[in-house]
């Protein structure tokens, strides 16, 4: 039989599983990703987008902002006048890391170079949280899709095109590492759009089986309604394992 616990106990008890309940309850933190579409300035390439890496990166270290993950851009598919030459995706404590990131005397004293090798009324940047866990990129070749959405938008619909496509792509292996909400455009010229998926494409012949995939075809007409296909853009990228 069990004993009636005194009220004392019982106080004490309480204060003491209070603190960790509210741990359990408490939501975790979303993850916050940096998107940086890479577009160069006339004469300058990845060959100075090195250059800048070298001496940006470890000024970012400094406030905790690390580059999850780099893709180049190897062909540019469907895009309306938007050309980036690489995508980079970093991963960020808050918000105002970037602006602390930004406002660094030495990153400050990199503007010059930056500004010169950048075309930066093109590059394009977005905060964005992931939609799904991100997955690690390595040396192969990926899809970059990146969606604004349309006027027949609606999260239902959209909700249920995602769930079909993820099912057909994965019959040729074909998988997303990465699904981002963009949650805001920072500054540039490329698309306003809410959604960037990275899909894993295993070989060539994959890609072309996916998307001659009858069901996938058939999803043609909700994708026209869901989204802004004048802006829709599809890139080719090789992703850098170690960037």
């Amino acid at each position: 039989m069990f004993r009636l616990i005194p009220l004392w106990l019982l106080a004490v008890l309480i204060l003491v599983a209070s603190p960790a309940q509210a741990q359990q309850k408490a939501k975790p933190k979303k993850q916050l990703v940096f998107v940086d579409f890479v577009v160069m300035s006339e004469g300058h390439g990845l060959k100075e987008r090195a250059a800048y890496d070298a001496k940006a990166d470890p000024i970012a270290a400094r406030y905790g902002i690390k580059r999850f993950a780099s893709l180049d851009i190897v062909q540019n598919v469907v895009s309306q006048n938007f050309r980036p030459v690489r995508l980079d995706l970093w991963l960020l404590p808050s918000p105002q890391a970037l602006s602390a990131w930004s406002k660094d005397p030495d990153y400050k004293a990199l503007l010059p170079y930056r500004n010169c090798v950048h075309d930066m009324k093109a590059l394009t940047l977005y905060f964005a949280v992931p939609a799904l866990p991100l997955r690690k990129v390595k040396k192969a070749h990926y899809m970059i899709e990146l969606q604004t959405m349309g006027p027949g938008f609606d999260a239902k619909t959209f909700a249920a095109y995602e769930k079909k496509s993820d099912l057909i792509a994965e019959l040729y292996a074909v998988r997303r590492v990465a699904a981002l909400s963009l949650s805001k455009k920072i500054i540039g010229a490329g698309p306003s759009g809410q959604r960037l998926n990275v899909w894993y494409l295993p070989n060539e012949g994959n890609f072309k089986a996916w998307g001659n995939n009858k069901d996938f075809k058939a999803l043609v007409p909700v994708r026209q309604k869901l989204f802004d296909m004048s802006t829709y853009t599809m890139l080719i990228a090789r992703g850098r394992p170690n960037p």
